[in-house]
């Protein structure tokens, strides 16, 4: 199954190649073309973030409620009651997820067919890329235009020659006749290579600190887009992350951290897939911008958050929670001792009374007694 993915994915790197006659355009092609294919999850996404935009003056009402209360008792109620929010409400948190977990295995694939080029593009055989690797080990003296790192790659054997390097070393005219002269056991192999190539910069090699080139600036450039954004995103979000000590270290390591993972990421790897990376951040900006032209923010007043504050929410409870927020006043826990002290107006207490009837007045002098255990429990 994956070997068939891998086949779709390398052949429609061939054909931009082909249509183009450059791959490093050939590679921003197939990188639109995957943000236009999965631009329908990038939607539903928005909307759940949007959704959430909604629900946020509901949910407010329900940590203002027990704002001030710290014990695991209040903790849980307050996030059991923002759940059953988003169950009557149909919305799921980890619904905008999706998008960035489809990505994670794209990446994979794409690695996995730039590095086997002969394998996916130009459909070579195991085979054929066996004898191509005899082949260089037996002819490197004629070769010209190696770099050190396939220099000594071919010095250790055919094993630990990969495609990139075959790759870097067949696009070179003279080195694919001398390699083709070379090919034992009647192997035939057509000069149909991808040009790694680009402006003179071989997108096959890594960036290397010790070398100084244009693939050095991929990780620089990638860092500053992947910086500017997670800016971007975060502006552009409908609810605003909370300002508190926590959400400042967060945000701190989620705009340092992720473009650091990101730039080290693209070190690692050949130019050909961080020019993707890259690449693939500037798009994923665009299509922040653009869905949040297709669906802007909601826009709240002050009566509506009150109004949500006041509104009934989720099932009828045995007990009614007051109001947790007046100043100057502190709480025990959300227990129902609490929630019965508050509930209502009792009568005052009267020491004269002893609980077994009603209070005598002029206007009723023969009040019968009946049993009251709220004076009672009070006068004890």
């Amino acid at each position: 199954m994956f070997n068939f993915i891998y086949e779709i994915f390398g052949w429609v790197l061939k054909l931009f190649n082909s249509i183009t006659g450059n791959y490093l355009v050939a590679i921003m092609l197939f990188a639109l073309l995957m943000k236009v294919v999965f631009f329908p999850l990038g939607i539903k996404q928005q909307k759940s973030q949007r959704k959430q935009a909604e629900l946020q003056p509901k949910e407010l009402a329900i940590r203002k409620k027990y704002n001030g209360r710290t014990d695991k008792n209040s903790t849980d109620k307050m996030n059991q009651e923002i759940m059953e929010l988003y169950q009557q409400e149909h919305y799921s948190p980890l619904s905008g997820c999706l998008p960035l977990l489809i990505q994670i295995p794209l990446i994979f694939i794409l690695y996995k067919v730039i590095r086997s080029p002969l394998s996916y593009i130009s459909n070579y055989s195991s085979e054929q890329i066996k004898a191509i690797k005899d082949a260089v080990v037996a002819c490197k003296d004629s070769l010209v235009g190696l770099t050190s790192s396939v220099e000594q790659a071919i010095a250790k054997g055919a094993s630990a020659l990969d495609q990139l390097s075959l790759t870097s070393i067949l696009t070179k005219a003279d080195n694919f006749e001398v390699v083709r002269n070379n090919l034992a056991g009647g192997v035939v192999i057509e000069n149909n290579i991808p040009n790694f190539n680009v402006l003179g910069v071989d997108l096959s090699n890594t960036p290397d600190m010790a070398v100084f080139n244009v693939l050095l600036l991929i990780p620089i450039l990638t860092f500053v887009f992947h910086f500017v954004s997670m800016k971007i995103t975060r502006k552009l979000a409908y609810v605003q992350p909370t300002q508190n000590a926590n959400s400042k270290t967060s945000m701190l390591f989620m705009d340092i951290g992720m473009p650091l993972m990101s730039t080290w990421i693209t070190f690692i790897v050949p130019g050909a897939i961080g020019l993707y990376w890259l690449f693939n951040t500037i798009l994923g900006i665009a299509q922040s911008v653009i869905l949040k032209l297709m669906y802007p923010a909601p826009v709240f007043t002050a009566e509506d958050y009150k109004n949500a504050e006041l509104a009934p929410r989720g099932k009828p409870q045995k007990y009614n929670v007051p109001d947790r927020t007046v100043p100057g006043k502190t709480y025990r826990s959300l227990h129902h001792i609490d929630d019965e002290d508050d509930e209502g107006e009792k009568p005052p207490y009267n020491p004269e009374y002893d609980g077994e009837g009603e209070e005598k007045t002029e206007e009723n002098p023969d009040a019968p007694k009946v049993k009251d255990d709220f004076n009672r429990k009070k006068k004890n």
